[in-house]
């Protein structure tokens, strides 16, 4: 097979990404690779979190050797240098499990979300797709999403923030109902088909 078109998902905290993706898996058939829990799933081997726990200074790690992700949240969203040297850590691996998980994709096109894909450009993706809210509104859904305070969100914000817009092929808002952001999932993907000369 041919290498796939790729969609990368991109957008703020609380806009909205993981819903978008939901809906091209359920219209339109089509695979989405999850950043954020592949990276969690880095976590679990014991090598890689000893050494993130000693990077930042400990403190992650639950009684049980797991990770204590509100700890290192907490940590990293409030320490620059600290989120660059994870950073450093984690996002090489996420890209690689990403090649393996593509190449064992039957798809014409696939998609990967991620918060932070474009601090390095769009990296050979064919179509970027911004999703956008905002900010009170991305507060709240992140907020009640993880039972966690104003303060730790804002704070998430600040360090996830990217200039977007200049790298977008597609601008999504997500303000309104699940209807209004199905009918921009159709929109996109009608617009991507004829880009590429095909009927999906």
């Amino acid at each position: 097979m041919e290498k796939p078109i790729e969609i990368l998902i991109a957008g703020d905290i609380g806009s909205g990404k993981t819903t978008f993706a939901g809906y091209l898996t359920e219209l339109y058939k089509i695979p989405v690779f999850n950043s954020d829990k592949e990276a969690k799933k880095i976590y679990r081997d014991q090598k890689i979190l000893a050494n993130i726990n000693e990077i930042v200074g400990g403190g992650i790690i639950k009684e049980d050797g797991t990770l204590n992700n509100m700890a290192l949240a907490t940590i990293i969203f409030n320490d620059d240098l600290k989120r660059q040297k994870l950073e450093m850590i984690i996002h090489p691996k996420v890209r690689d499990q990403f090649e393996i998980w593509k190449k064992e994709q039957n798809s014409l096109i696939v998609a990967k979300e991620s918060a932070i894909a474009l601090k390095n450009g769009r990296d050979g993706v064919d179509f970027v797709i911004i999703v956008e809210a905002s900010e009170p509104i991305r507060i709240e859904r992140v907020m009640n999403r993880d039972h966690t305070t104003r303060e730790n969100v804002l704070a998430r914000i600040q360090s996830q923030s990217i200039n977007y817009y200049s790298l977008a092929d597609f601008i999504i808002s997500n303000e309104s109902d699940l209807l209004s952001l199905k009918n921009s999932v159709d929109n996109v993907i009608n617009e991507i088909s004829k880009r590429i000369d095909y009927s999906i």
